[in-house]
């Protein structure tokens, strides 16, 4: 057995196990926590039985951005698809406004544009460039 299976808590994709076909296989997506409380809590959604693939998550959410502008769209379920581009980013400002980013509008269908404040930018670009330097470089430029 693969050892990672052996730590029942965790980052999992679930599915559903279909049919041999695959018609019946549904994706219910990444949860985090233990194997046993995931799958009794998607339980409702069995075909024939639940597949659970242990995975790493992808972001650290604490690391440093590696960019500072992007567009983005929520799933049509978040209401936001059918607003205007201007109602869609003062809406989205509210739910952003404890976040140190900026909201502006964006001209694909049902996105909006997630930008590094103004102020924030030039230090995110400064530790960007700071984290591709070697240990040997930053002694050379004095910085360690």
């Amino acid at each position: 057995m693969n050892s990672s299976y052996k730590n029942l808590y965790g980052t999992w994709v679930v599915t559903t196990e279909g049919d041999c076909e695959g018609r019946s296989i549904r994706n219910l997506g990444t949860h985090t926590g233990w194997l046993d409380t995931i799958a009794l809590n998607l339980a409702k959604n069995v075909y024939y039985s639940l597949r659970f693939k242990k995975v790493e998550p992808n972001i650290d959410a604490e690391k440093l951005p590696t960019a500072t502008e992007v567009s983005v769209s929520m799933d049509i379920d978040s209401g936001t698809w059918d607003m205007k581009n201007d109602e869609r980013a003062k809406v989205l400002r509210e739910v952003f406004k404890d976040r140190p980013v900026v909201i502006k509008e964006s001209n694909f269908y049902a996105s909006f544009i997630i930008s590094i404040e103004p102020e924030r930018k030039e230090e995110i670009l400064r530790q960007q460039a700071l984290a591709k330097l070697t240990e040997a470089d930053r002694k050379l430029l004095g910085l360690s």
